[in-house]
C-alpha cells in the first residue's frame, strides 16, 4: 500500500491526532520495523489482537480525509456543511499566501495534491493551532 512519505511523517507526528484513534477494522496505519522502515497497512481482525494497536509505539494511525472531516466536525460542533465551508474558506485564504509564517514555500505542501495532507493541515491548525514544518518536521505551535 503506498502513501506519501511526507503524509506518513506528518500523521505520525500529529499527537493530537493520534490521541483521537478510536481503532476500526480496514483503517490504514504504519508499523515501523525493527529495521527502522515502516509497513503501511490495514487493520485486520488478526491485527488488532496482535498489536493492541494504540499501546504499541511501533504502530500509528494513517487518517484519511473522512476520519479528518470527522475529528474537525466533532471537534468544532458543526455540521458537515458547515466543515466544508471552513475547509474553503481556509483553503483560500492559504493560496493567496506565497510563505508560511516559517519562511516555508506555500507550494511545498499545498500543491501535493494529496486530500490528506491538506485535511490534515487544516485540522492541525484550525483544531491545535499548529502549522507543519518541513524544515524541522515538526507541528509547530503558530503566534
Amino acid at each position: 500500500m503506498c502513501m506519501d512519505e511526507m503524509y506518513i511523517k506528518m500523521a505520525k507526528e500529529a499527537v493530537e491526532i493520534q490521541d483521537q484513534w478510536e481503532i476500526n477494522l480496514h483503517d490504514k496505519l504504519v508499523l515501523i520495523e525493527s529495521t527502522g522502515n515502516h509497513e503501511v497497512s490495514r487493520v485486520g481482525i488478526s491485527t488488532r489482537r496482535y498489536l493492541r494497536l494504540k499501546k504499541n509505539p511501533r504502530v500509528f494511525w494513517l487518517p484519511i480525509q473522512e476520519d479528518l472531516q470527522k475529528i474537525y466536525k466533532e471537534n468544532k460542533e458543526l455540521s458537515f456543511d458547515c466543515c466544508y465551508v471552513q475547509f474553503k474558506r481556509w483553503d483560500a485564504f492559504r493560496y493567496q499566501h506565497e510563505e508560511f509564517t516559517h519562511g516555508l514555500p506555500y507550494f511545498e505542501i499545498f500543491e501535493t495534491g494529496d486530500w490528506n495532507i491538506l485535511w490534515l493541515c487544516f485540522v492541525m491548525e484550525t483544531c491545535y493551532q499548529k502549522q507543519w514544518n518541513t524544515a524541522t518536521q515538526t507541528w509547530e505551535t503558530t503566534q
